[in-house]
C-alpha cells in the first residue's frame, strides 16, 4: 500500500473487496463499456471475484499489474493497469486508467498517471510506457501529455468495442534514466 499524500491509497487490485469493486465497476458502467470490452459477467460480484483471482496469477507472473487508489473512505475512485507488452525486448508496458465519473475534472487522471509511471518505472522496471487512447478522449489526451507522453502515432482500427472498430492515437513516455 503507498500513500500518495492525496489523501489516497494505492494498492494492488488484489487487495480490494470483490463487493467494492462492483459499486466502482457499475457505477462507471458507461465508461467501462466505451472504452474497453468486457463481457457482461464483469458487471456481477462473479466477475469480479474471477477479476481478483486473475490479478494474482498475472502480477505473479509479471504480466499484468492491476491498482486501485482508494479515497479515505476505502472506496475506489481510480484502477490503472500496466500490462507487460509481449514479443518486445525492451521491457515495454501498456497503461491503462479509468477515473470515476464522479471525480473527473479534479487532477486525478494526472495524478494517477503520474503514479503509474513511478511504478511502471521504479518498481516494476519498465523502459517503456505505452498508451492507447480513442481519438476522440480529449480528457485522456491531456492527462498522458501532460505527464511528458509523446504522441507516436495513428492506429487505425485498433480496438473493437460495442460491435465497432474504433481509431486510437498511441502515446508513449521512455524511461531516459533507465
Amino acid at each position: 500500500m503507498r500513500d500518495t499524500g492525496n489523501q489516497l491509497k494505492i494498492v494492488l487490485l488484489y487487495e480490494v473487496k470483490a463487493e467494492i469493486l462492483l459499486d466502482f465497476t457499475l457505477v462507471n458502467r458507461f465508461a467501462f463499456s466505451q472504452n474497453f470490452n468486457f463481457k457482461e459477467d464483469h458487471f456481477t460480484l462473479y466477475g469480479q471475484k474471477q477479476g481478483i483471482i486473475q490479478s494474482i496469477i498475472d502480477s505473479q507472473r509479471g504480466f499484468y499489474y492491476t491498482y486501485c487508489a482508494l479515497d479515505k473512505s476505502g472506496k475506489v475512485i481510480v484502477v490503472f493497469a500496466l500490462k507487460r507488452l509481449e514479443g518486445y525486448d525492451h521491457n515495454s508496458c501498456e497503461l491503462t486508467l479509468i477515473v470515476d465519473y464522479r471525480h473527473h475534472g479534479k487532477g486525478l487522471g494526472k495524478t494517477m498517471i503520474q503514479e503509474a509511471i513511478r511504478i511502471a518505472f521504479e518498481d516494476l522496471k519498465f523502459h517503456r510506457i505505452e498508451g492507447s487512447i480513442l481519438i476522440d478522449n480529449q480528457a485522456a489526451i491531456k492527462c498522458f501529455e501532460s505527464n511528458g507522453f509523446v504522441l507516436e502515432g495513428k492506429q487505425k482500427e485498433h480496438v473493437f468495442i460495442n460491435e465497432k472498430w474504433h481509431d486510437t492515437f498511441l502515446y508513449a513516455l521512455v524511461n531516459s534514466n533507465g
